[in-house]
């Protein structure tokens, strides 16, 4: 049975990243299969956006940038996020965030008699140096906001398996575990194998901010030898604070060391098809689409460990896991050393990115509505 849906999150163009991708593969995948998909976000632009069809923005009073970030102020959004809902009188309501729209929308859904399901993208007590409060004081209430507003929800969907148990340390047992899908960009990348060269080229993907952990790689490029490049792909507010770090503090050459910002698809492909190993210093993602990403492309994956990691990498078999600078560089020296054991690492990582296509995962998602 096909489905009027209102996808309603408070991250959406012309922001990037994980959260977005997501969105747009799971809506592609929904649509395809004949269901009426609406995106209900912020108007960031003052109606500007280039938006295709089915991209419905709630008014915005003022619209600012700070730190590089598009920011927007809300006016009744309350009233307007109702009115948009009760036009579309959507049968399921898909939430993205548990703060502004989305306990707004789940509050309409139940007063409405309309199923609301959550996909939890965000370990939120991560991200709390963005608020002027301290995080010793805003963590309790963040997480006690979290887990109020999933006991609102029918349908709990998490990336990771870490996710999902720390959902059920706090009685939390509606979620069910279907990671984020990749586009079809990279999931068209067919297996092709690198022989690994000099300069070796290493690689990171991801949003330029402070809880990525990105000065790790910098620590670890001082520690490399000269053979070894690194390439920084994303946008962020922390892009100036990195630069300086990267050429100032490390005293890393622009040779070694080079920052692409916002690239289109086509040529993010083609960064991580011709990179040799992926690098990922996070430690405060849910899943790590980029993780998934880089595997698409047959670039194998080291990262510092985390929850969002442990479901996508088997240690050893498509890349490895590791808990410190020093065994990142390990692992890099062994797998450059060992011709063998990486292009078993590529051609592990590239099958296991087979997993994440969205028109099989998409079914999981359409089996939650219908529940």
């Amino acid at each position: 049975m096909k489905k009027n849906i209102a996808f309603v999150t408070n991250n959406y163009t012309p922001y990037s990243g994980g959260v977005v991708s997501s969105i747009d593969a799971t809506v592609a995948q929904l649509r395809d299969r004949g269901h009426k998909v609406y995106i209900i976000c912020p108007d960031f632009l003052s109606n500007k956006h280039d938006d295709p069809e089915g991209v419905i923005r709630v008014p915005s009073l003022f619209r600012f940038q700070y730190k590089r970030n598009h920011m927007m102020i809300p006016w009744r959004m309350n009233y307007r996020l109702s009115r948009i809902l009760e036009r579309l009188n959507p049968e399921v309501v898909h939430v993205h965030h548990p703060f502004l729209l989305g306990p707004m929308a789940v509050s309409w859904a139940k007063r409405n008699g309309v199923k609301a399901i959550f996909t939890y993208h965000t370990i939120y007590e991560k991200y709390l140096h963005y608020l002027p409060l301290p995080s010793w004081l805003l963590r309790p209430i963040v997480i006690k906001r979290v887990l109020r507003f999933c006991g609102l929800i029918d349908q709990i969907i998490v990336p990771s398996s870490g996710i999902k148990n720390y959902l059920s340390t706090h009685s939390i047992t509606n979620s069910t575990i279907i990671p984020s899908g990749l586009q079809d960009q990279f999931l068209g990348q067919l297996f092709v194998p690198q022989k690994l060269c000099n300069p070796y080229r290493l690689l990171y993907v991801g949003r330029f901010v402070q809880e990525k952990n990105i000065p790790l790689l910098f620590d670890l490029m001082k520690q490399l030898s000269d053979e070894f490049t690194l390439t920084l792909v994303g946008y962020g507010e922390y892009l100036d604070y990195l630069k300086k770090y990267a050429y100032e503090t490390c005293g890393l050459p622009s040779e070694r060391v080079q920052f692409i910002i916002k690239p289109d698809k086509q040529t993010l492909c083609d960064l991580y098809a011709n990179a040799h190993l992926f690098l990922f210093p996070s430690q405060s993602d849910t899943q790590g689409l980029v993780l998934a990403e880089s595997m698409a492309c047959s670039t194998p994956v080291i990262a510092l460990d985390g929850v969002g990691q442990r479901d996508l990498i088997n240690d050893g078999q498509n890349g490895f896991l590791v808990h410190s600078l020093g065994e990142m560089q390990d692992r890099i020296l062994q797998v450059v050393a060992d011709a063998a054991l990486y292009e078993k690492l590529q051609r592990n990582a590239w099958q296991t990115a087979q997993a994440y296509d969205p028109k099989k995962l998409v079914e999981q998602i359409i089996a939650l509505y219908e529940r």
